[in-house]
């Protein structure tokens, strides 16, 4: 320790070699120790020590040192946001339902009035990010907790950002924040957590491996809820479904591939959603025209046979064209029309966002919950039925020139066959 000692000694007394060393092991883990942060008036995370500076990740030459200490720091934002959205009245739910907190489930959060409810927000976020987040890049800077996770989502829908004229505040849509980012069950924590969470579990040592995510025998998984696509089938089929007593009407928000699982679902169950869902907005969008063409038959419909499938395909072709819209990273002006109709069949806006997608649900959801509302209150909101170009359709297709194109009816026939890509 002779090469951490100081010069002068701040101490008094009895000294001898042992209390110079102890000194000296105080002073260097002082010096080194890692910060402590809190939270400012300004709702921004800051140093105790520099309380103008924000978080530093790199804290140590150890890349592992370095992800351990973010992700504890991750864990008491998480605290703090939930404790944030318990307070605005949102209630833990336990999927599989009815689940006992021992026992593998995944952990949502729903509003109380969900099963009276006449309207209903659901929002499913990105597959990496966990519950009630929307960017922690966010929530470390200026803009504070609250702008960068689902606190002030949730505050916006329950002061009235989706609701019609006239509304009070008792009959703003309930609200249903899906987490398919959190699908691990750790047997030791009891608890499911994200695969980031996963990976910078405390080990016996920084040279250990990390722990064997079990996946051939489901041991780290949740019946029902395995991945994105399982879970958002969950979702639909026992949280949602019951919601109102089985009438109320839901505004849906996907980002990526959690919003691609929401339109194959529904694309696969029209029948039974089309009465019932109001609007949808898609965050950097990753469904294809394939997910828009009938499906095999749907198995809670009570006429499945090929002609009744079709026209429900385009049906929901139509409702895809007409009350979906789509937002990507773009530094235009939110709500400015941008390229993308071809390719997702849908209208896609500049979020206003210029880097990073899971920014765009912080700059947008005004926008969308000021739609859906809209077309809930039977404004004028609904999309302009889309006509794809002759030529555009030609590409998309492979068929020859002089093929001849009506409104986007026509593009789903029954003869156009999804790619072996699609699952």
């Amino acid at each position: 320790m002779s090469q951490f000692r100081a010069k002068r000694l701040d101490i008094g007394g009895f000294v001898n070699s042992k209390i110079i060393r102890d000194h000296t092991k105080r002073k260097v883990f002082e010096q080194h120790e890692p910060e402590s942060y809190f939270i400012n008036q300004h709702d921004q995370i800051r140093m105790i020590s520099h309380p103008t500076e924000s978080y530093h990740y790199k804290i140590n030459h150890r890349e592992r040192i370095n992800e351990l200490y973010k992700e504890a720091h991750n864990t008491c934002i998480r605290h703090e946001i939930l404790n944030r959205l318990h307070s605005l009245n949102l209630h833990t739910l336990r999927l599989p339902l009815n689940t006992p907190e021992s026992c593998p489930h995944i952990p949502i959060l729903a509003s109380p009035d969900l099963s009276t409810a006449k309207r209903v927000v659901v929002y499913f976020g990105e597959r990496n990010q966990d519950l009630g987040i929307f960017a922690y890049r966010i929530i470390g800077g200026d803009d504070g907790i609250n702008a960068g996770s689902a606190v002030d989502f949730v505050k916006g829908i329950q002061s009235g950002a989706a609701s019609g004229p006239g509304d009070e505040e008792e009959d703003a849509p309930a609200i249903v924040i899906a987490n398919p980012g959190q699908l691990i069950w750790c047997r030791s924590q009891g608890r499911a957590m994200g695969r980031t969470e996963w990976e910078n579990l405390p080990m016996e040592s920084a040279v250990h491996p990390g722990f064997r995510l079990d996946e051939e025998t489901g041991r780290n998984l949740v019946e029902g809820n395995r991945d994105e696509v399982e879970h958002v089938e969950y979702v639909f089929e026992h949280v949602l479904r019951g919601a109102g007593g089985g009438s109320a009407r839901i505004d849906v928000i996907g980002s990526e591939w959690t919003g691609a699982a929401v339109v194959r679902y529904l694309g696969r169950h029209w029948s039974t959603w089309s009465t019932r869902t109001n609007g949808i907005c898609l965050i950097a969008p990753l469904h294809g025209l394939e997910d828009l063409l009938p499906h095999s038959p749907d198995p809670t419909s009570t006429s499945p046979d090929s002609t009744t499938q079709t026209t429900l395909a385009s049906s929901f072709a139509d409702f895809i064209s007409t009350r979906c819209r789509a937002y990507v990273v773009d530094k235009a002006t939110i709500g400015t029309l941008v390229e993308g109709r071809a390719e997702f069949g849908c209208n896609v806006y500049a979020s206003g966002e210029q880097h990073y997608v899971e920014c765009i649900i912080i700059r947008a959801w005004r926008h969308m919950l000021d739609w859906f509302g809209r077309l809930s209150r039977g404004e004028d909101g609904v999309e302009e039925k889309w006509e794809m170009p002759e030529s555009e359709l030609r590409k998309e297709s492979g068929e020859e020139e002089g093929h001849v194109v009506g409104k986007v009816d026509e593009m789903w026939a029954p003869d156009f066959a999804p790619s072996s890509a699609a699952k």
